[in-house]
């Protein structure tokens, strides 16, 4: 059987210093940009399901909470990158566990989202130099 290469876009990225934690992201996939829009809202409705337990003392109700709360995220990000990326990133801890002052799905959006638009305003230019090319060739023909 025949087989076709098609170059789909996908960057991988090294998680820290673990060359065994590897993630593949297609970066300049418009769909996940327009998942990444919508993480914002979906994120925020988990969260707002956790306020319920603010005022809860009762240390195993928060923890369950916490727990589910945690992994709908990881779905929920498994989803916008169309791949496992959570277990790669966060293991067996828990995205919302603070490190730096915020959870730890905030600082790793906080270093993807920034690569995702580098790497999408890279192929944009590769893009616009094809384009330009042909669109000059047409040019000789009026």
């Amino acid at each position: 059987m025949e087989k076709l290469i098609i170059n789909k876009g996908y960057k991988e990225y090294q998680i820290n210093d673990d060359e065994n934690a590897v993630i593949r992201v297609k970066t300049t996939d418009f769909s996940l940009i327009d998942r990444l829009s919508k993480l914002k809202d979906n994120v925020s409705a988990i969260v707002k399901e956790m306020e319920a337990v603010k005022k809860s003392e009762d240390a195993d109700t928060i923890l369950t909470v916490l727990a589910e709360a945690d992994q709908k995220i990881k779905q929920e990000l498994d989803r916008v990158f169309d791949d496992n990326v959570a277990a790669v990133v966060f293991g067996d801890m828990n995205c919302l566990s603070f490190a730096g002052g915020q959870p730890v799905a905030v600082n790793f959006l906080e270093a993807i989202i920034p690569q995702i638009s580098k790497d999408f305003e890279k192929e944009k230019k590769a893009s616009d130099k094809r384009i330009k090319k042909y669109t000059d060739a047409a040019k000789q023909f009026k």
